[in-house]
């Protein structure tokens, strides 16, 4: 993807060392976007399982507690990534949780900057981005 105008109000986490193997769940209900999401960051060494939707991460996250991080769409059928993060933020409280969308318009951005503000997310990406800018989310 050449066009960046990605918006990542993240910080990169220097607490963890680089090129350390993480395990990271990708959610969206755009399959091309998922499988281009989990290519990119399986290069890199990390553990991927993708997720079509939200309530079919759900299960998932029940049953493993060892999760990195979430990269979850927002706009998607039945849960959005909002609610999923909401779901998770007091059963995964040491998962990093970003959110992706292809809109940001005014009144999105200040309810993930609360989000962020809260805790509940840790940043979020405006598609289409860079390998880089995702990278970076992970690093």
């Amino acid at each position: 993807m050449t066009n960046d105008t990605s918006v990542n109000t993240g910080t990169i986490d220097d607490t963890i060392p680089k090129n350390v193997s993480r395990n990271i769940v990708v959610v969206d209900d755009e399959k091309g976007m998922r499988m281009l999401c989990g290519a990119i960051l399986e290069m890199e060494g990390h553990k991927v399982t993708e997720f079509s939707d939200a309530f079919s991460a759900l299960p998932y996250f029940q049953e493993h507690k060892d999760i990195d991080y979430l990269i979850s769409d927002i706009n998607m059928p039945g849960m959005s990534g909002i609610a999923l993060a909401e779901k998770l933020y007091d059963s995964h409280k040491d998962t990093k949780k970003y959110l992706m969308t292809g809109l940001i318009d005014q009144p999105l951005k200040d309810r993930l900057d609360a989000l962020k503000e809260k805790g509940v997310i840790h940043g979020y990406l405006a598609k289409p981005f860079k390998n880089d800018s995702l990278l970076n989310l992970i690093e």
